[in-house]
């Protein structure tokens, strides 16, 4: 990926333990007047933070708006932590640096891809810089389209704001998780968590992910799925993986679908029956 250097204006805003200079906002009002990139204004962001690296804070923030980071080499495991609620991305590092002198230094916007992306660039002072120096190392890219950590991934999975971010993070935990099919899988409470999740898109993802990742199910949880999930498809959905998956347990799921409310629900439970061979008569025997 290109990373050419353009000559752009640059802004300051400094803080310190005490007290964040009101330079910032100068340099808001000048991007929102076309004087700059206005990118960093429009997102907003919703976190918690607690000691986690900044490095993998930086990355998390760069995937969830159009800003990317500039971090001292020496401070990206240096532990910080906030509460971000409807924060843009300078605020964010405001409120993450609080208890330390810095300086952010908004530089000019890059093309990244399609898009322009802008830049802000942390430096630490002091006894806030890691050994006591801010380091002659070059500072950190971190951007956007670097892989989140699985750390990252379990956080959006479970705290993202955005449903379509939740159901990714679902999805790509079950591939970068190492563990993936160890008993000391992370990515099994995620995917078991998403398939009560309060929006569909979610709940979608969670099923089809463990179809395609897993190779055992957490049976009870789909049934649940298949028996209340208030949107139809999904509990066909479930009802299909059980059956794929569930083997004979599956009969019990097939009998309450067949009861289903919905025609859909009901149609595709018979024709499971008919698909897999089951024992229609044992379905609904009990």
């Amino acid at each position: 990926m290109s990373r050419q250097n353009k000559r752009l204006r640059t802004r300051y805003a400094v803080g310190t333990a005490a007290l964040v200079l009101a330079t910032i906002s100068a340099a808001a009002t000048a991007a929102s007047a076309g004087q700059g990139s206005a990118s960093t204004l429009i997102d907003r962001i919703n976190m918690e933070i607690w000691k986690r690296p900044l490095r993998e804070v930086a990355a998390q923030l760069a995937q969830q708006g159009s800003v990317d980071f500039l971090i001292p080499a020496a401070a990206e495991d240096l532990e910080v932590s906030a509460s971000l609620v409807d924060v843009d991305a300078r605020t964010a590092l405001q409120r993450l640096l609080a208890h330390r002198s810095y300086m952010l230094v908004e530089r000019g916007a890059k093309r990244s891809g399609d898009h322009d992306r802008a830049v802000i660039e942390i430096v630490l002072f002091g006894a806030g810089a890691p050994g006591g120096s801010t380091g002659l190392a070059p500072p950190i890219r971190v951007a956007a389209n670097e892989d989140p950590t699985v750390d990252e991934l379990v956080q959006n999975a479970l705290a993202a704001t955005s449903a379509s971010e939740r159901a990714a993070a679902v999805d790509a935990i079950a591939y970068r998780d190492p563990e993936t099919r160890g008993p000391a899988s992370r990515s099994e409470p995620v995917l078991s968590s998403a398939l009560s999740d309060p929006d569909e898109e979610v709940r979608a993802q969670a099923i089809t992910t463990l179809k395609d990742t897993a190779d055992t199910i957490p049976f009870d949880a789909l049934s649940q799925v298949a028996r209340e999930d208030e949107n139809a498809a999904i509990r066909i959905q479930a009802l299909e993986l059980l059956v794929e998956r569930g083997e004979e347990r599956a009969l019990e799921p097939v009998r309450i679908a067949l009861l289903d409310p919905e025609d859909a629900v009901r149609a595709r439970a018979l024709e499971l029956i008919e698909e897999w061979h089951l024992d229609a008569g044992a379905a609904g025997a009990r």
